[in-house]
């Protein structure tokens, strides 16, 4: 058994450790995450931190973790402009999350897919916006 005055003398992220937490560091910055993210090498449209950081900034705009904008949002260049995808999963989610759309599969094949949107009606449910 450990004695308590000496977890006290031990740093924050080792007590983390210790009790078996995820220590992260608050003076971790956006660069630092970003170059984290590059130099995995799992996300492979991202191949230098400023790419990696205008992703997770367009993601932080729409309520989204890191992760979920690494995974979720792929930015490119169009005739000069910036153009932005939303992956389906993370549309999905931001149309949930919106608390005013919700939607359901209407039919899923290999050649189609047709989904039904629903608009919340104040004191009336939800109501279709058609497919």
């Amino acid at each position: 058994m450990t004695d308590r005055t000496e977890l006290t003398n031990v740093d924050l992220d080792q007590q983390l450790m210790l009790a078996g937490g995820i220590a992260v560091r608050q003076d971790l910055t956006l660069r630092d995450l970003a170059e984290t993210f590059v130099v995995s090498k799992m996300f492979p449209d991202c191949t230098n931190q400023s790419q990696a950081v205008v992703k997770i900034l367009t993601g932080h705009e729409m309520g989204l973790s890191p992760i979920e904008a690494m995974r979720g949002i792929h930015v490119w260049e169009q005739n000069g402009k910036v153009a932005i995808e939303l992956n389906y999963r993370t549309m999905g989610k931001l149309i949930k999350a919106s608390g005013r759309y919700r939607y359901k599969p209407v039919e899923m094949t290999a050649e189609r897919c047709e989904i039904e949107f629903f608009e919340k009606v104040d004191g009336e449910g939800w109501e279709s916006c058609g497919p």
